[in-house]
């Protein structure tokens, strides 16, 4: 019996899935750096752990307004 083709929602689902493992494989050792480059600096780790939770706060805000600016603004792909 031949193998069905794959459906189109099926592939973007992979893709999507594949895009974002990718992302959190690539920022989770950058967070580690991170806190290692901020000890480095004599930072506490309650400093730290502040510092890396407004960064994450901040890219929680700025992704929906990249994401808006750049729908209106078909000049940025």
């Amino acid at each position: 019996m031949p193998k069905p083709k794959m459906t189109l929602t099926k592939k973007v689902n992979l893709q999507f899935a594949a895009i974002q493992g990718s992302f959190w494989i690539s920022f989770l050792p950058l967070g580690g750096f991170a806190v290692v480059l901020l000890q480095s600096k004599n930072f506490t780790d309650s400093e730290i752990g502040i510092i890396l939770a407004m960064q994450s706060i901040a890219s929680i805000i700025a992704q929906p307004l990249i994401s808006t600016f750049a729908g209106k603004h078909h000049a940025f792909p």
